[in-house]
């Protein structure tokens, strides 16, 4: 062998492992959004369940405790992303000695 071919075969190596680790990054990514995707599809189910058991359970407080208490599903709080409301100014004051109408 010489020298070129032995450079054009590590060149090729090279290159090779340059798309293979592009495509595993790809590939890691697209696991990422799948199990996300899938995820928020078991979420989405557990609230759904979550609301038919409530609304099965209906007025049996007692039944509604145990089930809050054991279904072990934590519900994240929620962020108001808006901003709250500027307080409202106060009417200002009449000044002092003089009368109110």
């Amino acid at each position: 062998m010489t020298f070129l071919t032995d450079l054009n075969a590590l060149v090729d190596r090279f290159e090779s492992a340059l798309r293979d680790r592009g495509l595993g990054r790809e590939a890691r990514r697209a696991a990422s959004l799948s199990t996300r995707a899938l995820l928020a599809s078991g979420v989405a189910a557990v609230r759904s369940l979550d609301a038919i058991v409530n609304n099965h359970l209906g007025d049996d407080e007692v039944a509604r405790a145990v089930w809050t208490r054991e279904r072990r599903v934590v519900y994240p709080r929620r962020t108001d992303a808006t901003p709250a409301p500027a307080p409202v100014a106060a009417a200002p004051e009449p000044p002092t000695g003089t009368k109110a109408a």
